[in-house]
């Protein structure tokens, strides 16, 4: 049994790829190391995650989370348990979304600044979004 977490949170600086990748490449190792798998989405200075893994790790990641400082208003869409993994194989996959992307799933609200209270207003297009990302090749930075 596993629990999953699904959050959104609005950055606090527009943060530059190689930021982002930076980012992500301090986290994947804990990732990994704590058994924590899912996936980033970064556009317009929102971010949208979904994590999953053991209850206590998740519980803790989620605490740390909401005290780091590179993003504010964090809300949370989803925490649940869940019986499979959804991202098994991603310490944390990651895409950057622009203005230009067509991508299935992808909706105006990573177009345009919005509010964490905005996106969780709609968390099944939120989830849907995130979820549409497992099963494309070549679309994710792992």
């Amino acid at each position: 049994m596993f629990v999953r977490v699904v959050y959104v949170s609005r950055a606090t600086k527009d943060f530059s790829e190689d930021e982002l990748l930076n980012m992500l490449k301090n986290s994947r190792p804990r990732n990994e190391e704590h058994g924590i798998t899912g996936m980033l989405l970064y556009g317009s200075k929102n971010f949208i995650q979904v994590l999953e893994g053991k209850k206590a790790s998740i519980d803790q990641l989620y605490s740390n989370i909401l005290s780091d400082d590179r993003h504010t208003d964090c809300k949370l869409i989803d925490y649940s348990d869940v019986d499979q993994r959804a991202f098994p194989k991603w310490s944390m996959g990651f895409k950057l979304i622009d203005k230009g992307s067509d991508i299935d799933g992808f909706s105006e609200f990573m177009e345009r600044p919005m509010t964490p209270k905005e996106l969780s207003q709609n968390p099944a297009s939120v989830i849907g979004l995130l979820y549409s990302f497992r099963s494309k090749s070549g679309t994710v930075n792992y």
